[in-house]
């Protein structure tokens, strides 16, 4: 039983460290953003990119269209250029400029991070483990 739980752990852990530097992120445009189930994940956000200088970022923002003065919610990849080594994106670089960003995050330390909903992977290696511990000291 252990040398199958040691096996299983080593296996979450290639997979942990496999992941690829393209990044998947969720995309949506205004009305389909209030629809989960009408969300479309790109794949290989920035796959093509220098990584020493720029990196593909997951995208959330809002901002106030300025003809129906109403907020805008769009979901995508987008190109960050890197600043002391950690991504930086100006909201202003949108295809909205001129328009009001209300509000803008960027993420990228997993796949389809865009969502609040969104449960990454990276979050099962260190259940497993305290399940295992757990388990194996009681």
């Amino acid at each position: 039983m252990l040398n199958k739980l040691a096996y299983l752990l080593a296996f979450l852990a290639l997979i942990q460290v496999g992941k690829g530097v393209g990044r998947k992120c969720y995309s949506c445009f205004n009305d389909t953003c209030h629809d989960k189930h009408k969300w479309v994940e790109s794949e290989a956000c920035g796959n093509s990119l220098d990584q020493d200088k720029a990196v593909g970022v997951c995208l959330s923002e809002v901002y106030k269209d300025k003809t129906t003065h109403k907020d805008v919610t769009m979901k995508k990849c987008v190109t960050a250029d890197k600043l002391h080594g950690k991504p930086f994106y100006n909201c202003s670089d949108t295809s909205n400029e001129g328009h009001k960003v209300e509000l803008c995050n960027i993420c990228y330390d997993k796949d389809l991070c865009n969502s609040a909903s969104a449960f990454g992977f990276g979050i099962i290696l260190p259940v497993t483990f305290i399940v295992y511990a757990i388990c194996r000291f009681v």
